[in-house]
């Protein structure tokens, strides 16, 4: 008797731990959202998604052959073949104050054959002027960051 109950304990146990469901998600996209009250409880109340909680970064692989604005929704904008002769143009305004953007050549060599910019939007300032990527090494980046204040971009890196 003591064998049949530790045998139907066992297989209860074998049995709860096949069908258990977990009590949140596995994985996250970055697309889901939360909504977090500002001020305490019955106070306004924006949405934040799972990325943002998280510092995730929306990122787009490329290539280059003409003039671009890199969206609004990426921080990482990876170049996956030697670009044409071309402009890019950082985000759209409004932009998030603090936003990051790093321009990423995702080749195996360096960049060598066309004039290629990181321009601001318009109505945006990029201190020290449009920056030049022409000879950008492989695996190498340009990292700029978002005042909203002053409506300018300042490279970091």
């Amino acid at each position: 008797m003591k064998n049949l109950l530790m045998g139907l304990v066992g297989l209860g146990l074998v049995v709860g731990l096949a069908t258990a469901q977990p009590l949140g998600p596995t994985s996250l996209t970055g697309n889901e959202v939360v909504s977090m009250a500002i001020g305490g409880p019955g106070g306004p109340s924006i949405f934040v998604s799972t990325g943002m909680l998280r510092n995730s970064t929306g990122y787009t692989t490329t290539t280059v052959t003409t003039g671009v604005t890199i969206p609004n929704n990426t921080n990482r904008y990876i170049i996956t073949a030697q670009p044409s002769a071309a402009t890019i143009t950082l985000p759209i305004s409004p932009v998030f104050d603090g936003s990051m953007i790093e321009v990423v050549n995702g080749t195996a060599s360096a960049f060598s054959t066309n004039v290629v910019n990181i321009a601001p939007n318009t109505g945006q300032t990029l201190v020290g002027g449009n920056i030049a990527i022409t000879t950008l090494a492989a695996g190498a980046s340009v990292e700029l960051i978002y005042s909203l204040s002053n409506n300018t971009w300042y490279r970091v890196r």
